[in-house]
């Protein structure tokens, strides 16, 4: 899921139905939900990077993107080594299940908001 996940863009998300389809392995569709709270966080995370600016279509863009200096200044999606490292660098609550594996570590992360 990890790999799908970065490949979002903003138009890619139904918010009024709460969730997004991604194209896995052997091109098969999956439903990812997104809890209200997750929306609003994805919101916010959005809201700080200021896109517009960019003059691409906003739809267009990745919905996760790098931020690190390999980027410069160009909106490029983030890879999946570097989503994996900050989700599974996401401090974990108490009661919580660690992630398992790349597949379901995103699912987990989302499911805490």
């Amino acid at each position: 899921m990890i790999f799908e996940t970065c490949a979002l863009r903003h138009v890619d998300i139904d918010r009024l139905e709460q969730r997004a389809f991604v194209v896995g392995k052997g091109h098969k569709q999956a439903v990812v939900r997104f809890s209200k709270r997750a929306l609003a966080a994805i919101d916010e995370y959005l809201q700080q990077r200021k896109d517009s600016s960019s003059g691409t279509p906003l739809a267009s863009l990745p919905l996760f993107t790098r931020h690190d200096k390999g980027a410069g200044k160009k909106i490029k999606p983030v890879e999946p080594g570097g989503m994996w490292k900050a989700v599974s660098a996401e401090p974990k609550r108490p009661g919580s299940t660690p992630p398992a594996s790349g597949s379901t570590t995103f699912g987990i992360i989302l499911s805490r908001y």
